[in-house]
């Protein structure tokens, strides 16, 4: 398997691997308290991921943290994929907290969503209130799945319309036979170009992909 990330800076986090998962996550706003809200984040993370197998007892426990420590105000959204060798690829769970959804690039160019319904963590919320899916996902050789921010999907120059959801599974589609490194390269050059000198600073992207054989 292959794991790239792009753009690891600011309010994003993303503790990868975790031996087992991958995640990625966007805090609301910027500076000291955002910073103490991803701090708090990839510790929890971290920690939970090596007691639980199922991403979303993950991020309760993280909601749980967040409530418990109270550093920030600031709520999060968060994107988790824990998974496991099989086979022939990659069996996993994917669960997330209001994030947008999880994309896979299939080994023939189609791209899929993987839809969990969840909403955003925040310390305001009462631990047990949070409603977090999960869906189960298969990767093959060839395929890979891709997390990333709304600062991707949200850029665009000036005025002119966003990148958009569409655009980026189009973009990835075009990437079939890419490795994680050329996919995410493509990727970033296709949002900066589309931005111009408007370009986010809450963009990153990161993606798996399974490019040899599993038993």
């Amino acid at each position: 398997m292959g794991s790239e990330t792009g753009n690891p800076a600011g309010d994003r986090w993303n503790p990868r691997p975790l031996g087992r998962g991958e995640v990625k996550g966007d805090v609301c706003g910027k500076g000291i308290e955002a910073a103490k809200v991803t701090a708090l984040a990839r510790y929890t993370v971290r920690t939970e991921a090596t007691q639980h197998a199922r991403p979303a007892a993950i991020l309760h426990r993280l909601h749980e943290a967040m409530v418990e420590q109270r550093v920030s105000d600031r709520f999060l959204t968060v994107a988790l994929a824990v998974f496991r060798p099989v086979k022939g690829g990659v069996s996993g769970w994917y669960a997330s907290a209001g994030h947008p959804p999880a994309l896979i690039r299939r080994a023939d160019g189609s791209v899929e969503e993987i839809h969990a319904p969840g909403t955003m963590l925040s310390p305001l919320l009462k631990p047990g209130t949070t409603r977090l899916g999960e869906t189960r996902f298969r990767l093959h050789r060839g395929d890979a799945v891709l997390l990333y921010t709304d600062g991707i999907t949200e850029a665009r120059d000036g005025r002119g319309p966003l990148f958009g959801e569409d655009r980026l599974a189009v973009e990835l589609a075009v990437t079939r036979g890419l490795g994680a490194s050329d996919t995410l390269a493509h990727l970033r050059d296709q949002v900066r170009m589309h931005s111009g000198p408007y370009a986010a600073d809450d963009t990153a992207l990161m993606l798996l992909h399974v490019d040899t054989p599993t038993a």
